[in-house]
């Protein structure tokens, strides 16, 4: 295990790094943690504070979905317009 830190003494770079190998690379949060010799009640304060709310994810999701159902409608009127030519 490495050196110890305060969490006042953490540079916000390996904050966002630490969040970032937990989010988006699936390392876990107890592994970070101790890599980095920090408590993983703070790890789970970092991550916590660099996810979306639950507001926000529903309003991802939503905008995804609408992006989806516009792609759908748009490649039928393609096929319905080849099929109206043949």
């Amino acid at each position: 295990m490495g050196n110890r830190y305060e969490q006042s003494e953490i540079p916000s770079r390996i904050k966002d790094e630490a969040v970032r190998q937990v989010t988006a690379r699936g390392y876990s949060i107890n592994d970070v943690a101790e890599n980095l010799g920090v408590s993983q009640h703070s790890r789970y304060k970092w991550v916590k504070a660099c996810s979306p709310s639950p507001e926000q994810s529903k309003g991802n999701e939503l905008s995804e979905a609408k992006k989806e159902i516009l792609q759908l409608r748009s490649q039928l009127n393609c096929a319905e317009d080849k099929t109206v030519i043949s």
